[in-house]
């Protein structure tokens, strides 16, 4: 089930008021399954720096893969791998410096595999708390869900349309605000436990 605080604003564009709660409304499940697809679209969709982690992989006792040594099972809420690194410990802190090379490593479905004894990926994650999300996001987001809604609910695909340009709108200001400084430069950054970098 979606977020309430996102539901509700599909419901106030749609210009419908619901009951008690959003299941016990005939549109309910629709707005809220309609918000889920559209909330993982747009986290596919690009890279946003609020749902990126980085995080040590623990190692499977053996492997499935004959071309590599090790197995590694990705995160549960890993959508895909952007970057691999083989981590290091220095003064008792994990860090990380380049990543390694792409021939050095083979991701087939959930697992890694690689002949390197130890990984920290970078990683997009597939689904985030609403709670966790800007304002613009948020916004851009409730106007393409009831861009959708607006055909497929009310039936008017000029109102359609108009959600469509506001969620371009929002969306274009959430990615210019998102702009993820230093992102192309070499790096050598502390890993804490807590999947933060420093």
């Amino acid at each position: 089930m979606a977020d309430i605080q996102i539901i509700n604003r599909v419901y106030n564009l749609l210009g419908r008021s619901h009951q008690d709660s959003s299941v016990s409304d005939e549109w309910g499940q629709i707005i809220s399954d309609t918000i889920d697809a559209k909330l993982k679209i747009m986290l596919e969709s690009n890279t946003w720096s609020f749902a990126v982690k980085f995080k040590e992989l623990a190692q499977r006792t053996s492997t499935t893969n004959p071309a590599f040594k090790y197995q590694y099972p990705l995160p549960i809420d890993c959508f895909k791998v952007l970057e691999v690194y083989k981590p290091y410990t220095q003064d008792g802190i994990v860090s990380i410096s380049n990543p390694i090379e792409p021939y050095l490593y083979e991701i087939l479905g959930k697992d890694l595999f690689s002949d390197t004894d130890s990984i920290l990926v970078k990683y997009k994650v597939g689904d985030i708390s609403i709670s966790e999300l800007p304002q613009s996001f948020i916004d851009s987001l409730a106007y393409l869900s009831a861009s959708e809604l607006a055909i497929n609910l009310l039936e008017n695909s000029q109102l359609s349309q108009m959600f469509l340009m506001s969620y371009e709108r929002y969306r274009s200001i959430a990615r210019s605000n998102d702009i993820q400084n230093g992102k192309g430069r070499n790096f050598n950054s502390n890993f804490q436990n807590n999947g933060s970098l420093q």
